[in-house]
């Protein structure tokens, strides 16, 4: 009997640790992982005919918005996806013209927004990357890496 419930118990246990986040991920493991993401990101947007025009990687907490100003030119459509890495469970992209209007925005509760957008005149506009969750047993007081990726075809 003894053998019976140490089998069950460790049985319990085994499928508890494969349920849990892998919080002892290194930063190495970490942005391998977000590479390897992107790497597929960027491959099926080849694939679909657009150019990679630009790759942005950093880090964020929880609540932050990374901006940065981005040169359209008309006639050009643009994709715009964003990766969360370890620990986000919820990125978002909001994109806002010169003169800081909302042009599109991805807010769906996932880590993997996406955007199209085509270009009605040259002009820059400013992607802004915002952290909105974590995944279940994340520290909101870290930093977690992200990436986004832009590519275009006429």
């Amino acid at each position: 009997m003894k053998a019976l419930k140490m089998a069950v118990c460790l049985a319990v246990c085994m499928a508890m640790a494969t349920a849990l986040p892998v919080l002892a991920s290194t930063p190495e493991q970490e942005l391998a992982g977000i590479l390897e993401r992107a790497i597929k990101v960027m491959d099926a947007m080849i694939k679909n005919g657009y150019t990679i025009e630009h790759f942005e990687l950093d880090s964020v907490k929880l609540g932050e918005v990374y901006s940065v100003p981005y040169k359209l030119y008309s006639g050009n459509q643009y994709k715009i996806v964003g990766i969360g890495g370890t620990g986000i469970g919820d990125l978002d992209i909001h994109v806002f013209d010169s003169s800081n209007s909302l042009v599109a925005a991805d807010t769906l509760n996932d880590d993997v927004p996406e955007l199209d957008i085509t270009a009605n005149a040259d002009g820059t506009i400013r992607i802004d990357t915002s952290f909105e969750s974590l995944e279940a047993g994340y520290s909101s007081g870290e930093y977690y890496y992200f990436c986004y990726i832009v590519g275009f075809k006429r």
